[in-house]
């Protein structure tokens, strides 16, 4: 039995996709109006590329290469495709569940509350998606379950997780930053315990918070070799303790003041980078070396959303 390894899709792509392969180019609709729009765009393709090939930028490659030490089975989940195993062919597109940005499928809603889960549902519909996470552990038995998270992809698949059966949950260990007060309850003890010490000066894995999950599973997997998982979620989280018990936390940041316009500069800049969510661009913001208060933060990353949803 193979490692299964379970990230999110990225926006970064290799290969630019067709006009009608972008969610912008979907007429307005409920939930399931625009899944079935969206599951006829994509079987009318007429391109397709390996998504090995497809997806790029540092989260994914480090996956990749985590993936590939471990001989493991490496699935995308994606807003756009569902469940993707790395080997298939797939056409290039632009769907997102990050709000705020072109081609984010929320924006594209009409007369509903925007929430990922009920996205996810929807696509689930469609013939030619898989997205039952039970079905592919049930397909695949793997030995263990690795899986990179943001806030964003948890929300999306959070009744996935909710409704699998406690056998597969014990394989599962999650990688993520400020996932604890998400994760439903059940999973928290699943979820590595790495912290900001995997930035400081004794990681051997530097990066960026955009990349934290996919540096935290390639740590993790350096940890153990080829080895499989240690016996219990207990004995895995203590060796990762252990670790990084060792290191120091980053040195306070003397964070320099920047102009309203610098601001919102940064923010439009970084938008795609951070999934166009306002708490994670302020950490990446202040991670950046700049100081801003929070309410002024909220005010400019509003703006800069509003001026966002004009443009499209």
């Amino acid at each position: 039995m193979k490692t299964l390894v379970l990230a999110p899709c990225t926006n970064k792509k290799r290969f630019s996709p067709e006009v009608n392969l972008m969610a912008r180019s979907l007429k307005k609709g409920n939930y399931d109006k625009l899944a079935s729009q969206w599951s006829d765009t994509l079987t009318n393709s007429t391109k397709e590329v390996p998504a090995s090939e497809l997806y790029c930028g540092r989260s994914f490659k480090e996956t990749f290469l985590s993936a590939q030490e471990l001989s493991a089975h490496l699935v995308i989940y994606s807003a756009g495709l569902g469940l993707v195993e790395i080997d298939k062919l797939v056409p290039p597109y632009n769907l997102t569940v990050a709000r705020g940005m072109p081609d984010s499928i929320g924006s594209r809603l009409s007369n509903a509350i925007w929430d990922e889960a009920t996205w996810w549902a929807s696509i689930k519909k469609m013939p030619n998606f898989k997205c039952d996470l039970q079905k592919l552990f049930e397909e695949k038995k793997p030995s263990s379950i690795l899986i990179v998270m943001s806030s964003s992809y948890l929300n999306m698949i959070r009744d996935e997780l909710l409704n699998l059966d406690a056998y597969w949950i014990e394989k599962i260990r999650i990688f993520g930053f400020g996932l604890e007060k998400k994760l439903p309850e059940k999973y928290v003890k699943n979820l590595m315990p790495y912290d900001d010490r995997l930035n400081g000066p004794d990681t051997d894995i530097p990066g960026t918070q955009a990349d934290f999950s996919a540096r935290a599973l390639r740590h993790f997997v350096g940890l153990h070799g080829k080895s499989k998982i240690i016996s219990s979620i207990s004995e895995d989280a203590e060796l990762v303790k252990k670790t990084i018990n060792q290191w120091k936390f980053p040195a306070p940041i003397k964070r320099l003041i920047q102009s309203d316009a610098e601001i919102k500069s940064f923010i439009n800049k970084n938008w795609d980078l951070v999934e166009g969510r306002s708490g994670k661009m302020l950490r990446f913001y202040r991670d950046s070396g700049f100081a801003c208060e929070q309410s002024r933060f909220a005010h400019l990353f509003r703006s800069a959303l509003d001026a966002k949803g004009k443009q499209q």
